[in-house]
């Protein structure tokens, strides 16, 4: 997370840029378009039942959790005679980037629930 750019506000399924005001897609719908990123994975998350996919939201929800504790003290993951370079590596880049990607994998199961409830 970069402290200097505020995290987006969420909208509905579009997310807005608070210092650009840009509309971006969400990863569900990136994840629509036929070769776009995470559509392999849309398609894998759609072949399972609901109840699956709630525990896999929950899950993604307590590694997320996890990876904020060790953002927050990176000693709880790393033992502190470790080297400083890789800590600041997984703290300002790693797990920023595995949270993004968690909750991009969020949004696309809450897409693939909400298609099921549409059609119902």
């Amino acid at each position: 997370m970069n402290p200097y750019r505020p995290e987006p506000y969420r909208l509905g399924r579009n997310v807005v840029n608070a210092t650009i005001g840009q509309m971006q897609k969400s990863a569900y719908e990136t994840a629509l378009d036929a070769g776009g990123p995470h559509r392999g994975w849309l398609e894998k998350q759609r072949k399972l039942k609901t109840v699956t996919l709630e525990k896999s939201i929950r899950t993604l929800k307590r590694t997320i959790a996890k990876h904020e504790e060790w953002i927050a003290n990176p000693y709880i993951k790393f033992p502190t005679d470790a080297e400083t370079a890789n800590v600041r590596y997984h703290q300002f880049k790693k797990w920023p980037n595995d949270i993004r990607r968690q909750k991009e994998q969020i949004n696309i199961i809450e897409g693939v629930i909400n298609e099921r409830i549409d059609k119902e």
